[in-house]
Order: structure tokens, then sequence, then C-alpha cells
């Protein structure tokens, strides 16, 4: 999808040396004929594979042998894939518009950087280079995604979210 910020990326994937970038996720907008466009004018194409919708045991594989989720989006609530790199041991790149940026910034789980394809090529270039600092910020992540995956948790935060809605509703 053009808000996951791929005309950032496949630009500052010039600037990255010696990477292959793996794209996965549906195509519901035949946005992959973009992408291969935009590679080939930045002379990256034979850097980047398109390999669709990816679930269950092949994620996890991709997450756990990739060296960085990066995500520079335009605009992200959220960023479940996010949470899911950072479980996975998988250290992230991810753009201020990405939900779980501050999260990322805060606990180190990866880096947070500007979207421009220069900013974000050479923050990615440094920080590849460094094993022992993406092994930290992958262990790191994997710290966080317990602390926001623990089921018991997440159901407690729920039953408070609809007491509350049950309250006001009952007592307008």
């Amino acid at each position: 999808n053009w808000k996951k910020g791929l005309d950032r990326l496949i630009p500052a994937l010039a600037l990255v040396k010696q990477t292959h970038l793996v794209i996965a996720g549906n195509d519901e907008e035949n946005y992959t004929r973009v992408v291969y466009d935009l590679a080939k004018k930045h002379g990256v194409r034979d850097r980047i594979s398109v390999v669709g919708y990816v679930t269950g045991h092949d994620k996890t594989a991709l997450l756990t042998h990739a060296t960085m989720l990066v995500l520079p989006s335009y605009s992200e609530n959220f960023g479940n894939v996010v949470l899911e790199a950072m479980a996975a041991g998988c250290p992230v790149a991810v753009s201020p518009a990405v939900g779980l940026a501050a999260i990322v910034r805060e606990k180190e789980a990866g880096i947070v950087v500007d979207g421009d394809p220069s900013s974000l090529g050479a923050s990615l270039s440094q920080v590849i280079r460094d094993q022992d600092k993406l092994n930290e910020m992958g262990k790191n992540g994997q710290a966080v995604a317990r602390e926001r995956i623990d089921c018991q948790r997440i159901a407690a935060e729920m039953t408070l979210v609809y007491e509350n809605i049950l309250t006001k509703r009952y007592t307008h």
C-alpha cells in the first residue's frame, strides 16, 4: 500500500549497500508494479523481492531471519507488524507516523527515523553495520512484546474498557 512508505524506502535502499529488501503483505491496490518501477529507477531492482501475503511460520521465519523490519509509513495507527517483529527479536526502523514509534524509541527496540530517503538510508546504513546494537535492540523489542502481548494483561485492560462503557451508558 502506498501509505507504507515504500516510495521512501526504495530510494533509501540505494544508500544501504549489500542488503536485500523483502516486501511482504497484501497488494490489494496493485502496487507491486509501482514498487518494481521505483526499484528500477533507483538501480536496486535486483535487491528487492515481493513475496505477497505471509502468515504463520513463514512470517515468523521472515522476521526471525531479517536484519531489521523497516516501516517508514506515512500513517500507521498502531503497526501490528512492528510488535510481531519485536516479538521475533527483530530490530525495527519506523517513521514517527507509526503508532508504536514512541515505544520503539523509549525502549530502544529500534530506531525512529524521518521518512526522507537520504535520512532513512543513512540511518539504516549506520545501524546495520553494528551487529551488537542490532542484537541489543532485538532483545529490547522482545521484552516489550512480552509485556504488550501478555494475554492476562490484555484481558484485564479490555474488561476495564467494557466496564467503563457500561458504567457511562447506565449513569447518563
